[in-house]
């Protein structure tokens, strides 16, 4: 299990993660949700290791992650960033073995190279292997770092359990590579990895998590399963809109919906709010 106990960050004086706790257990998608700004992606930098913390702390298997070295995190630890970026034309395999580095002097080269196809055939990027990655579209370019990801804690052999941390992996992406996505994201907690998914969505985190945590300020406003917590007042009061919650008619999975927009607004005529606008954008022009 990679847990964080009481995990707390500050920047500068202010605290943007403050005494939360999560526990990501294998075989098991948790998801982290919170408006922007809610620390999440903190969250995933300091239980990597990445952030000092002004309190609490972050242990693997039962060992303090000061323990281990960089190379023995990243061989269990794995991170798909917000941004990725190819500059230069580099085949999608040879992106992919780029994860294979922190184990590159335990391993034969040919050894890697299973590694890496069997990666991106779990991805379902295995056709895209002599492409340049800078070439794809976002979405084919998405699931290839996702089997960088992947191929970066997938072990020599069954040992230890392998955690994948996943920041906004959906973001930017259409509904079909959306679900494609996390359906890799529950494909590879089906095999023993415990996952961990930032998610602004959260039909997305209802639907395809098996935990969930509720960030506000830093802070932890609920956790537990997303049936749950993801109920109207709870998620109503982090996001600040009048939200509603009823139940999936096929799943039964929490549906979160905004209500109608108040009559005042609804009824303001269009180029009454246009003018308000132009007026504004006027004032702002003249001010030297």
């Amino acid at each position: 299990m990679l847990s964080g106990d009481l995990l707390t960050v500050h920047r500068g004086e202010r605290p943007v993660l403050n005494a939360v706790d999560i526990d990501i257990m294998p075989g098991r998608v948790t998801a982290v949700v919170g408006p922007n700004g809610a620390g999440k992606s903190t969250l995933i930098n300091a239980l990597t290791g990445r952030l000092p913390l002004v309190g609490g702390g972050v242990e693997i298997d039962g060992r303090a992650i000061g323990d281990f070295s960089r190379l023995e995190i990243a061989r269990r630890v794995s991170v798909l960033q917000q941004q990725f970026q190819t500059t230069f034309a580099f085949r999608a395999f040879e992106v992919v073995a780029m994860g294979r580095a922190p184990h590159e002097r335990l391993e034969k080269r040919m050894t890697a190279a299973r590694i890496v196809e069997a990666a991106m055939s779990a991805a379902g990027v295995d056709h895209l292997a002599d492409r340049a990655a800078n070439q794809l579209s976002g979405g084919e370019r998405q699931r290839v770092f996702l089997a960088r990801a992947l191929a970066q804690i997938m072990p020599l052999e069954e040992s230890s359990p392998r955690y994948l941390l996943l920041d906004e992996p959906t973001a930017s992406l259409d509904l079909s590579h959306q679900r494609s996505t996390l359906a890799f994201a529950r494909a590879a907690a089906a095999s023993g990895i415990g996952v961990l998914c930032v998610l602004h969505d959260l039909n997305l985190a209802s639907r395809f998590a098996d935990q969930a945590i509720i960030l506000a300020d830093g802070a932890t406003a609920a956790a537990g399963k997303p049936a749950d917590i993801f109920d109207a007042p709870t998620i109503s009061s982090v996001y600040g809109d009048d939200l509603s919650v009823f139940p999936d008619p096929e799943t039964g999975c929490p549906v979160i919906l905004p209500r109608g927009l108040g009559m005042d607004t609804a009824s303001m005529p269009a180029d009454a709010s246009l003018a308000a606008l132009a007026r504004q954008a006027a004032q702002i022009g003249a001010t030297p």
